[in-house]
């Protein structure tokens, strides 16, 4: 049997070969409440689309101005802040809308693609954000793991590729399957065998941070690369107001939302 037949088998047994589709789909009678239901559902998705595309354009908003005020108050204090609270009063000054700005550390890194390795690449994006490449280098080095990780690489790969990358699948095949198999050749391990690269920032690295800037600005630009996830929660709309007049708000509100958002076109 060819490396193809076995992976083709080895599918077999872990159950994750897909069902044959049909060319045509069965008809069915459909009940009068599921059409009711339907015609609910539709406009729901619709207005779901828009208010996502608002909350997209929004949050990004917000993120970029809050995560400057959070740079300054963490650069000026020497350590992490408390998740601020926005709040918004109406005429009469009482409190109407309020949420937290929550700045959690988890960590999303910026940088371009590239065949160099990632603490390169990092250390290149933090340069181009106004850092010197000896402060850049350092950061990295203390602050991000990256860790190479060798991984056995996907066997539809293997399966169909040459003679060599055939055998090695083969033989991962057949160790997966319970059977006997003979070691890897060195040409089998190089061709099976691969490097991913993975990054994780080390713990405690915002009560740290201040330590690799020189000012507010560029602890600023430093988060534009290595940015903590930062989000709104806990938001309360209408908090003066009776359940009446929120409800009577909400749905002018989401007028608004709807004439005033534009949704990019799905491609």
């Amino acid at each position: 049997m060819s490396a193809l037949d076995n992976l083709n088998a080895l599918n077999d047994l872990v159950g994750k070969k897909e069902p044959e589709k049909k060319d045509e789909r069965p008809e069915m009678q459909v009940p009068p409440a599921v059409l009711k239901a339907f015609q609910r559902l539709v406009p729901a998705l619709k207005i779901i689309e828009v208010a996502e595309a608002r909350k997209k354009i929004e949050g990004s908003l917000i993120s970029e101005e809050m995560m400057g005020v959070y740079a300054e108050t963490l650069f000026n204090q020497g350590s992490r802040p408390t998740n601020p609270r926005l709040v918004v009063n109406d005429k009469q000054n009482r409190p109407d809308l309020s949420g937290l700005f929550q700045v959690q550390e988890k960590w999303k890194l910026q940088y371009e693609k590239g065949e160099t390795p990632i603490a390169t690449r990092i250390a290149a994006a933090l340069v181009k954000a106004g850092f010197d490449q000896a402060a850049a280098d350092k950061l990295v080095a203390a602050e991000i793991n990256c860790q190479p990780l060798t991984v056995i690489r996907p066997l539809n790969e293997l399966a169909v590729g040459t003679p060599i990358e055939k055998s090695a699948a083969d033989k991962v095949i057949a160790l997966a399957m319970g059977q006997p198999a003979l070691p890897f050749t060195a040409e089998e391990r190089a061709v099976a065998l691969t490097k991913i690269e993975v990054t994780e920032v080390r713990d405690g690295f915002l009560e740290r941070v201040k330590l690799y800037v020189k000012d507010a600005n560029q602890l600023k630009m430093l988060f534009k690369v290595i940015t903590p996830v930062n989000f709104i929660s806990h938001a309360k709309y209408g908090i003066s107001d009776t359940e009446e007049g929120r409800v009577q708000r909400l749905a002018l509100d989401g007028q608004q939302l709807i004439l005033g958002t534009k949704v990019p076109d799905k491609k």
